[in-house]
């Protein structure tokens, strides 16, 4: 869930901001796989960087409300980035900026907002920390969401970076729930919460402007995000627990599987092929094949053949005790079957081990032998 929150919040924070890399591309970045080899590229990596640093910051004990810790931050958020981008020079990365900071409409041209004049900037940012430090000890007034929608406003309005001060607001979001204890484990992603509807995230930012700065519409707006995505977490968690009487100890999921399985227990469906599987999971052929061989494999489900057709079941019993997992007669012909589907010869040996299914192909080996399984299943 960590991995998945963490993704989530580099590609739904970057996608704000017009970075529409795929979602595959943020989860290779978490997982230290991407190259950061273009400017879009690079800002994922950095934002896993930035993420990172705050958690480490706060593992430390020195994530505190200073402006050398944002710019820190920044710096990390934009690390090789000065440069690619017209405006925005390697001088400030992790500095404040030093020109005008202009919020218009791509399109139309239309100003939103025009940040603070430069050199008021670095007076605005001890403000902002001083006020955070100041009242974070007074949560009956200010509660720690509040503090959390308040940084979050305050630096979109002071708009104190040459680039990066919506990711920077974000992060400091976080940054505020979890140095103040509500953000236990990273298993949220409040960034994809904005992203689902951008019109509405803007919409209640500017709301303030026209408001004569009364934040009451923004605060309503981001504490109500915040409780969506408390609420979607806690509900996966719910899901996860029910599903966990069906899989052992130890058994790691992939985000299909995990979502399939959920789907299949919640409709309390005790019975199902691979093509429900395939339909439920909303993936192809070859991708239903290989997750529901994994699951088989793992001891999650148990085969049962039926003429040409194999059907699924839990293998964990009402009890709680794992069916034998054991290579029968049985298993093996329902696995066979489904790796044979659609091919009209015999595969050699090398290609079952090209497709990770070796151990089937030992196990048929030894109990009947290759020749006996090819003749039981018609080859």
């Amino acid at each position: 869930m960590r991995k998945i929150a963490q993704a989530e919040s580099v590609h739904y924070s970057n996608l704000l901001e017009g970075n529409d890399l795929p979602l595959i591309e943020a989860q290779r970045a978490v997982g230290g796989e991407l190259t950061p080899d273009a400017r879009a590229k690079i800002e994922l990596v950095n934002y896993v960087r930035a993420l990172r640093l705050i958690d480490d910051l706060h593992a430390e004990g020195t994530l505190e409300y200073e402006p050398d810790v944002l710019l820190r931050i920044h710096g990390t958020l934009t690390q090789r980035l000065g440069g690619t981008k017209q405006g925005f020079e390697p001088r400030h990365e992790g500095a404040w900026r030093d020109g005008i900071a202009v919020v218009a409409d791509n399109i139309s041209g239309e100003v939103f907002h025009e940040g603070e004049a430069a050199v008021a900037v670095p007076g605005y940012m001890d403000w902002l920390c001083d006020w955070l430090t100041t009242n974070r000890a007074r949560r009956e007034t200010y509660p720690v969401p509040a503090l959390a929608g308040v940084a979050h406003w305050a630096v979109t309005w002071i708009h104190p970076f040459a680039d990066g001060n919506g990711r920077m607001a974000r992060l400091i979001t976080g940054m505020v729930l979890l140095r103040e204890g509500f953000l236990q484990r990273r298993v949220f992603s409040f960034e994809r919460h904005y992203a689902r509807d951008k019109d509405a995230y803007l919409l209640a930012l500017r709301t303030v402007r026209r408001h004569d700065k009364d934040l009451g519409p923004w605060l309503e707006y981001f504490l109500d995000g915040l409780a969506t995505e408390y609420e979607r977490v806690a509900a996966r968690v719910d899901t996860l627990a029910r599903i966990s009487a069906h899989v052992r100890d130890g058994t790691e999921l992939n985000l299909r599987q995990e979502q399939a399985l959920t789907d299949l227990v919640m409709k309390q469906r005790s019975r199902f092929t691979r093509a429900e599987y395939q339909q439920i999971a909303r993936v192809g052929l070859s991708t239903a094949k290989e997750d529901v061989a994994d699951l088989v494999h793992s001891g999650i489900l148990r085969a049962n053949p039926r003429g040409r057709s194999t059907d699924y079941v839990f293998a964990r019993q009402a009890d709680g005790s794992l069916r034998p997992t054991k290579w029968t007669d049985e298993r093996i012909e329902a696995e066979m079957r489904e790796f044979l589907e659609g091919r009209d010869r015999w595969p050699k040996a090398g290609e079952w081990r090209a497709a990770g299914r070796k151990s089937l192909y030992d196990h048929a080996s030894m109990n009947g032998g290759i020749k006996r399984w090819r003749h039981r299943l018609g080859y």
